[in-house]
């Protein structure tokens, strides 16, 4: 059994690696996903018309550095959510499993789908909560727009804040709304998170034992945790795509309450957003969100899968000594 620091250290070492890949393919899912908001199409100008056209057009329009945008944030953001989130995933798969089976997994047995699903809705739940702050600065930098800075706002999609960076932004929200400013938008979060940790870490569990006991293959095999992965990532758009838009959308907000028409409840943001803009509006971003999370949870899991491999071939070889 490992100590939980060493399990919350693999899990953010898992989470930066995947992170520096998959940062373009997030910047252009927020976008796409603040675009026409809450307007029916053809009430706004479409400045976006798909993932890679949006990427180069910030591209073109701010730079090549502008694909990285918030990515101080999201580093943040992934070592707080994902090191709890991944890093505790296994005691608390251990402890549901003592607490409703009478066992833990310690000795290699697989936990029923149940107890991976509730294991993963927790850890989701306190991961997105703890790291809600950055994924707030996060998302308003993704969305912010150097030339709307300059030539009006209606350059670019969504509130734009003028922060310099993610130090800024956070010393910003917290001078003019507190502590609550920081964890504005976590109740969202941790609905959204605790679905989609739940399904990404159980379906991820599920496809991975499928594909074990069909082909052969053994669980270390790093081809596993590519298929695995990318099974996982389809499911978990499937999803959790609406929750994300509104999550989006609620951490993007300025300072007027009203502004958005997102603060009440997430059964009526959604509500809104079916009745204004369609199911397409519920799905905005979607194809995005895949790219970045396909490419992203296939990174994190290879590197944590790795990372624990490492980990337990040097303890094994210093035991043997």
């Amino acid at each position: 059994r490992s100590p939980i620091i060493v399990l919350l250290a693999e899990g953010a070492l898992a989470s930066i690696g995947a992170t520096l890949i998959s940062n373009p393919f997030e910047v252009a899912k927020i976008r796409l996903q603040l675009q026409g908001e809450l307007k029916k199409k053809g009430e706004y100008t479409v400045k976006y018309k798909g993932m890679f056209h949006c990427m180069a057009k910030v591209f073109r329009e701010e730079g090549p550095a502008a694909l990285q945008k918030g990515l101080v944030a999201s580093l943040f953001h992934q070592t707080t959510q994902n090191s709890l989130r991944l890093g505790l995933f296994p005691q608390a798969q251990n402890l549901i499993g003592a607490c409703c089976l009478g066992h833990d997994y310690t000795d290699g047995t697989k936990p029923p789908l149940y107890v991976n699903v509730l294991a993963g809705a927790s850890v989701g739940a306190l991961g997105s909560f703890v790291g809600s702050p950055f994924f707030l600065v996060k998302t308003r930098l993704q969305a912010q727009n150097k030339a709307s800075l300059k030539h009006g706002a209606e350059t670019a999609v969504g509130h734009q804040h003028k922060y310099s960076g993610t130090w800024d932004a956070l010393r910003s929200v917290y001078s003019e709304k507190g502590i609550q400013g920081l964890f504005h938008g976590a109740s969202i979060a941790v609905q959204r998170t605790s679905l989609g940790s739940a399904t990404q870490l159980a379906s991820y569990e599920w496809a991975k034992g499928t594909i074990t006991t069909r082909t052969g293959l053994k669980e270390k095999d790093i081809r596993v945790h590519v298929l695995s992965s990318i099974a996982a990532s389809f499911i978990v758009v499937s999803t959790i795509n609406p929750l994300e838009v509104v999550m989006v959308r609620r951490y993007a907000q300025g300072s007027k309450a009203s502004e958005a028409g997102h603060n009440s409840s997430l059964g009526s943001a959604l509500k809104s957003i079916l009745k204004t803009e369609g199911l397409q509006g519920l799905y905005k971003g979607a194809i995005p969100l895949f790219s970045r999370m396909c490419p992203h949870f296939i990174a994190t899991f290879v590197f944590l899968e790795q990372i624990r491999n490492w980990r337990v071939a040097y303890y094994n070889k210093h035991m043997a000594n």
